[in-house]
């Protein structure tokens, strides 16, 4: 990616290039690894230029029905871009995530993209594959309110005196975060509530477990380790949204047969959670 800015026409040039490019290619492996090459977040200044760019491919593509091209980009949103999410920051660079929940809350039916298209013999074991992002996702909303607590922490104890806006109050662009997570949240809640339907379409309900319950596991341990990090009197309002949003996502998807666990099980792994209404 130059950092000469193309005009409005040699956008679109590159764009229709592209598209032919994915939809001519008949490899999906070669297909995946040139996406990937081309969109995964590099951590640098070109990052921005590199998501504006997908938003306006996937756009293209969905306008003139190139399936190859959603392909692609329901794969790097499923297993590329968790990856390259900063594990230390915990939460995705805002223009990336801005990008993802435009795209899922216009249509949360893009998360199961892959789930739908995919062929699935019946005699391949409960949680051969991740078809979906959900329990990534999942994790996002859940650790948001943590990592954001976190990250105003570090930098107050980093030597940054706060503003004239009062304590508890975020930066703008937080809050616009912090909205762009809510709706991301709800995205997830209705995707997990269409799920019985499809899961007992392909005759998998009770079979295939969608959110894997092994996944449930390291998430309640991150909880526990972002709530012990942060002083829970000066939290206690993010601890107690990040426990709603678990609490929401594990009861819709157990509803839905997306998680499968005993009741036993999940209140076993709950009970380590911090101390909530």
């Amino acid at each position: 990616m130059s950092n000469k800015r193309l005009n409005s026409l040699q956008e679109l040039q590159l764009l229709e290039i592209m598209c032919n490019y994915f939809q001519e290619q008949t490899k999906d492996s070669v297909r995946q690894i040139i996406f990937s090459s081309l969109f995964s977040p590099q951590g640098n200044k070109a990052d921005d230029s590199r998501m504006a760019l997908l938003g306006k491919l996937v756009s293209m593509a969905v306008a003139v029905c190139r399936v190859p091209v959603l392909e692609c980009a329901a794969f790097w949103l499923q297993c590329v871009l968790p990856k390259h999410v900063c594990s230390d920051d915990l939460i995705p660079p805002s223009d990336l995530l801005e990008l993802i929940v435009s795209w899922i809350f216009e249509d949360p039916r893009l998360i199961l993209i892959t789930f739908l298209n995919t062929p699935i013999a019946a005699n391949l074991p409960i949680g051969f594959l991740e078809l979906t992002p959900l329990t990534g996702l999942i994790r996002w909303c859940v650790k948001a309110p943590l990592a954001y607590k976190r990250k105003k922490k570090a930098s107050l104890s980093n030597g940054h005196a706060p503003s004239k806006i009062a304590k508890d109050s975020a930066p703008p662009e937080d809050k616009d975060c912090h909205q762009l997570y809510s709706k991301l949240h709800l995205s997830v809640l209705q995707v997990l509530m269409m799920l019985q339907g499809h899961l007992t379409e392909k005759n998998l309900y009770g079979r295939l477990g969608l959110v894997p319950f092994d996944h449930v596991v390291p998430l309640v341990e991150e909880i526990n380790r972002l709530s012990d990090e942060l002083n829970p009197l000066n939290a206690s309002r993010e601890i107690e949204l990040a426990l709603d949003r678990l609490a929401q996502a594990l009861q819709v998807a157990m509803a839905s047969g997306a998680l499968l666990c005993t009741r036993d099980d999940l209140r076993t792994v709950c009970s380590r959670l911090p101390h909530n209404k």
